[in-house]
């Protein structure tokens, strides 16, 4: 077994990035570096990347900002051959080389994956195959393909699937009424997946995440469908809870519209083309994916790469903010050159924060803050969707108005979160 330390572990110990490799994407053997060690991302298209770099570009850019080293290793490199605007193998953040390698494909589905049934992804593989653990495909003829075992067995691995084997198996008009049946094949291909996984690397972190809620895609747009597709995540969250070393992620807070009448349904601007294909996450909902992800295991958000500064720098005190409740004020942002950043409450009372001429030129800076009490219970007794704080931003294209609620993240009339 290859020893190593839990996620969360290594995430409080925020280890020291090591550079990557400039031969992005190149075939052959790789040499494990510290952090999270060797990554394999196993999934459709929403881990292949259809329309962005897909969730695995925004983990990377996480991967960074946390200052944490990785190899991600796979049997395919780049994003589908459909998608002219994803991101190049070889792309830097910062100086972090994106090499692009993962074990997804399009349309993929997780009895292939498994080995259940011949399948016409991955030209007929399946993860036995690329963990070094059958020479013969599920067809039964051989596998030529790049494999990852023993010494180079995965440390980390993250599945994504199941939207086309719920979806497009099978009249998914009914699929209401089939969930209990396929919930059961796809969770008996989950137990195969991880078994898998297991036997090339007993110590290795598997991080499972949920079926992604969508808009409109082809047929699947009954209020029964989508529910479906939520029951199954249930049940998949309490398989995840009966597997030691499993983590799951729940993808969906934040990607899912909580005001719209339809169950299960996504935020428009989180996708693609929400009215014809409001399956794939655009470059937005993958962000959310990827933060859901990186929450979980304990890692910061990104930062854009912005100073962090504790909102007691700016004389929020938790005590001044609530002391009369939940308020509404104005955030007023000054000149980069001219002082600062100040907060009007309710009650009058002004907080400002100051910085010495020219300092926050093209620096930028982030606030932190929180809001507690006189908040409602969420999906449990329904939200609230009065605004708790807005900004009113204004120059050139980007006048608007930012509002927070309980529900939501606004931009002007739109959700952004």
């Amino acid at each position: 077994m290859k020893p190593r330390l839990p996620l969360r572990l290594l995430a409080a110990l925020s280890l020291l990035a090591a550079a990557a490799s400039p031969a992005a994407c190149a075939e052959g053997s790789f040499t494990p570096t510290d952090g999270l060690g060797t990554l394999m991302y196993v999934g459709d298209s929403i881990t292949h990347g259809i329309s962005s770099g897909s969730w695995r570009w925004a983990m990377h850019k996480i991967w960074a900002d946390n200052a944490v080293s990785y190899d991600a290793v796979g049997i395919s490199c780049g994003n589908s051959p459909s998608n002219p605007s994803g991101i190049d193998a070889g792309a830097l953040y910062g100086t972090r080389v994106f090499n692009h390698r993962h074990s997804a494909e399009a349309s993929a589905r997780a009895w292939e994956i498994a080995g259940r049934k011949e399948g016409t992804r991955f030209g007929g593989s399946n993860i036995t195959n690329w963990l070094g653990q059958s020479g013969l495909t599920a067809a039964g003829t051989p596998y030529a393909g790049a494999t990852f075992g023993g010494d180079e067995a995965p440390d980390t691995f993250f599945l994504l699937i199941g939207t086309n084997d719920l979806l497009s198996d099978g009249w998914n008009a009914t699929l209401g009424e089939r969930i209990e049946t396929v919930t059961a094949d796809l969770l008996g291909d989950m137990d195969a997946i991880l078994a898998s996984m297991r036997a090339a690397n007993a110590g290795a972190e598997v991080v499972v995440l949920s079926v992604p809620c969508w808009t409109q895609h082809s047929g699947a747009n009954s209020n029964e469908t989508h529910a479906a597709v939520e029951a199954y995540n249930a049940s998949l969250r309490e398989w995840a809870a009966g597997q030691a070393g499993v983590t799951y992620v729940d993808v969906n807070r934040g990607l899912r519209d909580v005001s719209s009448e339809v169950p299960f349904y996504g935020v428009s601007s989180m996708y693609r083309a929400p009215g014809t294909d409001g399956l794939h996450p655009n470059a937005q909902g993958d962000l959310i994916i990827a933060g859901n992800v990186a929450q979980q295991l304990g890692y910061a958000g990104r930062t854009a790469g912005q100073e962090r500064r504790a909102a007691a720098a700016f004389g929020l005190q938790a005590a001044e903010l609530l002391a009369g409740g939940i308020f509404t004020g104005t955030l007023e942002l000054a000149d980069a050159g001219e002082g600062g950043v100040g907060l009007t409450l309710a009650d009058g009372a002004a907080l400002t924060y100051g910085w010495a001429a020219g300092e926050a030129a093209g620096a930028g800076f982030t606030l932190d803050f929180s809001l507690a009490g006189g908040l409602g219970n969420g999906a449990e007794g329904g939200w609230d969707n009065a605004a708790l704080l807005r900004l009113d931003l204004s120059g050139g294209s980007a006048a608007g108005t930012l509002a927070l609620s309980e529900s939501a993240i606004m931009w002007g009339g739109s959700v952004l979160y």
